[in-house]
């Protein structure tokens, strides 16, 4: 296994920030991923198993998965924890489910280590990673996180938190065979002509469309989201860096959605005007 990373990108160079305490190894693709299947042959029958990915499609029938990948995940202990995001961009990743197996057969609610999920702007779910409790949500639209674990009881016992992760996706052909495009639209097409005080319908359904509602998000989510981060990884200046880049996203989403700032509190604290809008797959 190796640790799990945050990737970096600025430009043409790519960094690795490692998260502490969690470590991970590929089933299906990526490093490693040949030299765990030879370890590891029951993992390798899972990764040609698409059995869940086969229902999935037949259940929602707007969802085509044709590819999967499968990851396991180890967290030592220690605080380890994964920060408030996001697993895929449907500009330049054609994941559309998560699905999230637990191994743990010891786990307490005094080791931590929830999944939360948060459906803003509706408040978070918090799933305890219960052994044998599969979880699935949406890879492009749902915000999540991995609260800090710890693996001493009061007593001195404890295991790691183990689990795999199957990411299954819809290729752009299936996509495009299902009439939808994963290609934004500009937010001049989205704004509403009216302002939020002349219209509160249009700018709360404009807020809740998939394009703008991750940003309106991170933006009532930025002091929660920015101490995700600093719990995540050690000090230093990639953290530092990874802080920096928050802010100035935060600070450019604050720009852009400027006269809708009053909406996003108000809607933070009553979400229920929302709900008829939100879309998940």
């Amino acid at each position: 296994m190796h640790k799990n990373s945050t990737h970096l990108v600025k430009g043409d160079q790519s960094h690795k920030l490692e998260k502490s305490h969690v470590h991970e190894a590929e089933l299906s693709i990526g490093v490693g991923a040949t030299e765990t299947q030879m370890k590891a042959p029951l993992c390798a029958n899972l990764g040609q198993d698409t059995s869940l990915a086969t229902m999935l499609s037949l259940f929602m029938p707007d969802v085509k998965l044709d590819s999967q990948a499968i990851k396991l995940q180890y967290n030592e202990g220690e605080g380890g924890c994964f920060p408030l995001h996001i697993d895929s961009d449907p500009t330049v990743d054609t994941r559309v489910v998560t699905a999230i197996f637990y191994l743990n057969p010891s786990w307490q609610p005094h080791n931590g280590g929830l999944l939360q999920l948060y459906r803003w702007p509706f408040p978070p779910v918090s799933i305890e990673p219960l052994h044998g409790r599969l979880v699935l949500f949406p890879s492009q639209r749902m915000i999540h996180r991995v609260t800090p674990y710890n693996i001493q009881g009061p007593h001195g016992e404890g295991q790691g938190r183990c689990c795999f992760t199957i990411w299954m996706s819809q290729s752009p052909r299936a996509r495009r065979g299902k009439g939808t495009s994963s290609r934004p639209q500009p937010l001049s097409a989205l704004q509403p002509k009216t302002s939020p005080e002349e219209d509160p319908e249009a700018a709360i359904q404009f807020l809740m469309t998939p394009q703008i509602r991750p940003h309106a998000a991170k933006m009532a989510l930025s002091a929660e989201w920015l101490e995700s981060l600093q719990q995540s990884h050690l000090p230093g200046p990639a953290l530092d860096a990874v802080v920096q880049k928050h802010e100035a996203e935060v600070g450019v989403i604050r720009k852009v959605l400027d006269r809708y700032e009053g909406l996003v509190r108000q809607l933070t604290q009553d979400p229920d005007s929302a709900r008829r809008y939100l879309e998940w797959f």
